[in-house]
């Protein structure tokens, strides 16, 4: 009892340090498949995030596009106005320069405007628009000579406005760079067609304008004319290529009527005309034709810019709304995770809890109280097995068949083999302590018979010799008396008085001898 007095007194029950460490097991469960989710959350999110800062660089892009093609437009205008006041010089041509060039201004100033909003390190930010900013800074020196007419020659002039115009087309093209989306990389492209489409018609009017001027057509002239007319229609066909349906109904309407009939005319006019001939065309009649059909591409091209930053617009906010959407399905799935891992590390930990509790119960209470009851007297009746049985039944609780109930029912088996071994050899003792104790009654009777005789010997006896003798005897058997005490002791039967009569003192000669 006191072992196990003492046992219980050593349980390690729970303190605070350890439910620090359970809740510390707690939350390291629950965090690891947080971070897991955080992390795969965030580089989806990273993405989609990504994406949608991609579909709104390209929105600035390709209205920074719409803007060069809008200034490309007016640059052909101003060109062929320019060209116009070289060769013959009118004051109609220099109010008609004025006005050009303040609308070329208006488009520089919103192409500027459009420019500062360019996300930094896009691709067309680094090749073109260098050169385009130094070009339109280079306009001012331009006009002055076209206004002064001092060194000036339609060629340079001409040539000056076709560097800064073919770099705006440039960086038209240079939008669809990166662009994943077909439909709204052909829109782009198609756009483009469209300006370079303008651009041949601008340069189609120079050359025109020259020859007129020139009172021929040179070679270089005609050269210059036929180029035009081949880059036309090259560009014609790259637009209807990449063209929607409603496009090309767009460049029908675009291409029909009166004035495309007469620009179409004189086309055939200026095409028949051979190296060396005189040109015989109204140079009215041709620049305001040409002015007319240009006017209506701009428009083209306005409509079709328009629908494909509708394209850019949609496209942007469906992956912004995307965007919103996987960051909500994230933080549902986050707080989801969070709420199904705290519920089952909670269930663990408090199973894991109880199968503690219960095995610190076993192992300092129950376990020593059982071991302490088959130590009685008693319990050699004891069957084993069903006392087992019946410790087991409700020692440990087992829930489920996973890995605790399976520790919770190992556990159980080593408390029932705990139990019967202990059990076991309690029965054993007792079996044993029964032997010792049958065994001593057994030999105390035949001692106590040995010392009836002996004592009824005794009282007939008067030879000293042979009393003495018998007096030997007596004391042998009440030693045999003691040995058998000392089995009923080790049987665990409290110890008595064997016989009990008066001392006799021998009548040996110079000894005694006790009996008793």
């Amino acid at each position: 009892m006191a072992s196990s007095t003492s046992s219980h007194a050593a349980r390690p029950y729970p303190t605070r340090r350890r439910r620090w460490r359970i809740g510390g097991r707690m939350r390291l469960i629950v965090a690891a498949p947080l971070v897991a989710v955080m992390g795969f959350a965030g580089l989806a999110l990273t993405e989609s995030a990504r994406q949608t800062s991609r579909a709104s660089d390209l929105g600035q892009l390709a209205q920074l596009g719409a803007e060069a093609g809008g200034l490309a437009h007016r640059l052909q205008q101003e060109r062929i106005v320019a060209a116009d006041l070289l060769t013959r010089g009118a004051a109609a041509q220099q109010d008609a320069f004025a006005d050009a060039t303040t609308a070329t201004d208006a488009a520089v100033t919103g192409f500027r405007r459009q420019r500062a909003r360019v996300p930094a390190g896009a691709a067309a930010e680094r090749a073109v628009l260098p050169r385009i900013d130094a070009a339109l800074a280079g306009l001012a020196p331009l006009r002055a000579q076209v206004r002064t007419a001092e060194r000036a020659s339609v060629s340079a002039m001409t040539f000056s406005y076709r560097i800064v115009i073919a770099d705006l087309l440039g960086l038209r093209e240079s939008v669809t760079l990166g662009v994943v989306e077909p439909r709204i990389a052909d829109g782009i492209r198609a756009s483009a067609a469209l300006s370079k489409v303008s651009e041949a018609v601008g340069q189609q009017q120079v050359a025109v304008l020259r020859a007129v001027t020139a009172g021929q057509v040179t070679p270089a002239l005609q050269q210059d004319i036929t180029a035009a007319r081949t880059g036309f229609t090259e560009a014609t066909l790259a637009f209807l290529a990449l063209a929607r349906p409603a496009w090309q109904g767009w460049w029908e309407q675009a291409g029909s009527g009166e004035n495309a009939l007469r620009l179409q005319r004189l086309l055939d006019q200026v095409a028949r005309t051979a190296a060396g001939d005189r040109l015989q065309l109204d140079l009215g009649t041709w620049l305001a034709a040409t002015q007319q059909w240009s006017v209506r591409l701009a428009e083209l091209r306005l409509r079709v810019d328009g629908a494909v930053l509708d394209d850019i617009r949609t496209a942007h906010a469906e992956q912004r709304r995307r965007t919103v959407v996987e960051a909500a399905a994230a933080l549902l799935a986050l707080l989801l995770t969070a709420l199904v891992t705290w519920a089952v590390a909670r269930q663990i930990t408090r199973r894991l809890r109880r199968l503690r509790d219960a095995a610190n119960t076993v192992a300092f209470e129950r376990l020593p109280q059982v071991v302490a009851r088959l130590q009685e007297p008693d319990s050699a009746s004891v069957d084993p097995d069903e006392l087992a049985r019946r410790q087991a039944v409700d020692a440990v609780e087992v829930s489920g068949d996973d890995e605790i109930g399976e520790v919770g029912q190992a556990f159980s088996a080593v408390h029932r083999t705990a139990v019967r071994t202990a059990a076991e050899q309690a029965v054993m003792r007792a079996n044993t302590a029964e032997i010792f104790i049958h065994l001593s009654r057994r030999e105390q009777r035949l001692v106590d018979a040995v010392l009836a005789q002996v004592d009824k010997v005794e009282r007939d006896e008067t030879d000293p010799d042979r009393l003495h003798q018998l007096y030997a005897l007596d004391n042998l058997a009440t030693r045999m008396g003691r040995i058998n005490a000392s089995l009923l002791v080790l049987g665990g039967v409290g110890v008595g008085r064997v016989r009990h009569h008066e001392p006799r003192w021998s009548a040996a000669p110079g000894r005694s001898t006790w009996s008793g």
